[in-house]
């Protein structure tokens, strides 16, 4: 099996199927958002279920932490993905 991973660079928009980013406030790292494209159904539980409203949805439907310096890491997104698709880990 091959098990690539490819990761979204925010600076120039290029698509990939994991979208991984860091939330740095005050120079500590928080957490990391990573969603898993390949698994999202685009069904945007995780964008409701986000009490910050961290999670927008890029031009083909798929979930992005748009807000990623409000996240507070309470894994809602993640838990409530029936998918599997987000995770969150703590810096």
């Amino acid at each position: 099996m091959n098990y690539n991973f490819y990761y979204i660079n925010f600076t120039n928009k290029k698509q990939s199927p994991i979208m991984k980013t860091r939330n740095k406030k005050g120079g500590f790292n928080l957490s990391t958002i990573t969603i898993n494209q390949k698994w999202c159904k685009t069904c945007g539980i995780c964008i409701a279920f986000c009490p910050r409203h961290v999670f927008k949805m890029n031009e083909n439907g798929y979930p992005y932490p748009a807000r990623q310096e409000d996240c507070i890491g309470c894994r809602l997104c993640e838990l409530r993905c029936p998918d599997f698709a987000v995770k969150v880990e703590e810096g």
